[in-house]
């Protein structure tokens, strides 16, 4: 038979099965007819090709793939044998879209409807069903108002499902440790709704070592302990800012907080005696400070001697010395020709001479004035004259003040300005010859209210002056 189309090739002759090899086996003139393989062009390189873009040929030609079943030729990660994600996409080309995904999350039944779920009821998927949420950490799933996060509040209760009750609640009250078990304490607070044990509410005690210090406790003062812990000075019992006289400071009455020592440390009880009784800052007689023009203002506070019990109480004396020390007195001409000698001439002593001319007299006069006024009085002064040689004349004329004569006759005149008639007879012409001494003395008598004491001496010749020596009176 002669029709081997290839002698040389005992796999080609007539009749032979054709097979995807180059070349013609069955002699039929067509090579590798009916024996080609179909090839997928596989676009993303996932080794899965396109059913739709198909070659026909014995090998694989470049870019084709012999599976044609990809079902996304443009994703490398869709294949048949994809993993399935949680993508909205047919991942693993079997016609569902993400199931069984392996991102899938797991959800947790939400009851109550708080938003937080438990462990106990769960399902997976890529979305959420209807009751399902993300977090399991409810720890009671059967109230809405117990969830991670919620307020706590004072119920007995672990609202915010940290593991513990009524912590930091809302509500919760500030405690604080008494140590001394007095119901006050000290310290950092404690925040709880309920008192941990030894604790009070009330954080304020400043001295929790000791039960009777406390708010509101007794002030035992001067004994260097703030009992009442009102954080003032233990030596101040009026507050007034001042510490005892009897404890190192210049307060002179420590129950009263209106009497205050001055600027320069000085303290008086009052403005008079009599305020100082009436005000019961002394009851009994003694020797006082007094400040009649008030504290800071005007003369310092100065020691009087006080009559608290006679008549009443509350008179202050008025000595010559104190209207010296305190710079009281005023000598003025009054009338008539002149003035000769007036002044202090010694402690609590003092001249008053008119000079007249002819049987004109004339009146010379002290004044003392007092810084507070008073409307009764009593006591005495002494009077003399300043020479052997003196000779003044006593009517106890009831002149008025400034009034004066051309009889010749000397006047000695005492008294307030209203009233300058006093009793105690005359002493007679020349009563102060040769420092003959005379005494002017009344018993309490009321006057119209006054601050003055006036001395006048009217007369009209030399040596006719008048010493007083000693004053010694009470004003009320």
């Amino acid at each position: 038979d002669a029709t081997d189309c290839d002698d040389l090739d005992s796999v080609s002759f007539p009749g032979a099965a054709e097979t995807c090899d180059g070349a013609d086996n069955d002699c039929d003139g067509v090579t590798d007819e009916d024996v080609t393989l179909t090839w997928y062009a596989d676009a993303d390189g996932d080794g899965y090709g396109s059913p739709d873009d198909t070659s026909e040929a014995c090998d694989a030609p470049p870019g084709f793939v012999f599976y044609g079943t990809d079902c996304d030729d443009s994703a490398p990660a869709v294949h048949p044998g994809g993993l399935e994600l949680c993508d909205g996409a047919d991942n693993d080309c079997d016609g569902d879209l993400d199931e069984d995904a392996i991102d899938s999350a797991t959800w947790y039944r939400d009851a109550d409807g708080d938003g937080f779920g438990t462990s106990v009821d769960t399902i997976t998927g890529c979305d959420a069903l209807s009751g399902y949420v993300a977090d399991s950490s409810d720890c009671v799933d059967t109230a809405a108002d117990i969830h991670p996060g919620a307020a706590e509040v004072c119920d007995d209760t672990d609202n915010d499902c940290n593991g513990l009750i009524d912590d930091e609640a809302d509500g919760a009250i500030a405690w604080f440790a008494d140590l001394d078990g007095d119901g006050f304490g000290t310290g950092d607070a404690v925040l709880a709704c309920d008192a941990p044990f030894g604790h009070v509410a009330d954080g304020t005690d400043c001295d929790d070592d000791a039960a009777a210090t406390h708010p509101g406790a007794t002030e035992v003062w001067y004994d260097g302990i703030d009992s009442d812990c009102l954080v003032d000075d233990d030596f101040d019992a009026d507050s007034d800012g001042f510490t005892s006289a009897e404890h190192g400071g210049d307060d002179c009455l420590d129950t009263d907080a209106t009497v205050v020592p001055s600027e320069s440390g000085q303290c008086a009880l009052g403005q008079d005696c009599l305020e100082i009784l009436i005000e019961a800052r002394a009851t009994v007689d003694g020797t006082y400070a007094i400040d009649p023009d008030g504290i800071d203002s005007g003369s310092e506070p100065f020691d009087v001697q006080c009559d608290m019990s006679t008549d009443g109480g509350g008179w202050t004396r008025i000595t010559g010395e104190l209207m010296s020390d305190q710079d009281w007195v005023r000598f003025t001409h009054e009338g008539g020709p002149g003035t000769g000698s007036m002044g202090w001439i010694g402690a609590g002593t003092f001249v008053i001479e008119p000079v007249g001319s002819g049987c004109d007299t004339a009146a010379a006069r002290a004044t003392a004035t007092l810084p507070w006024s008073f409307t009764e009085w009593s006591g005495e002064w002494r009077g003399t004259g300043l020479s052997a040689t003196s000779n003044q004349d006593d009517n106890r004329s009831t002149l008025d003040w400034g009034e004066v004569t051309s009889d010749c006759t000397g006047h000695t005149k005492f008294g307030t300005p209203d009233d300058v008639s006093k009793p105690g007879g005359e002493w007679g012409g020349d009563w102060n010859a040769s420092f003959t001494e005379r005494t002017w003395s009344w018993t309490a008598t009321v006057v119209g209210a006054t601050s003055q004491i006036r001395w006048e001496v009217i007369d009209q010749g030399v040596h006719e002056e008048v010493v007083v020596l000693e004053i010694d009176m009470w004003v009320r």
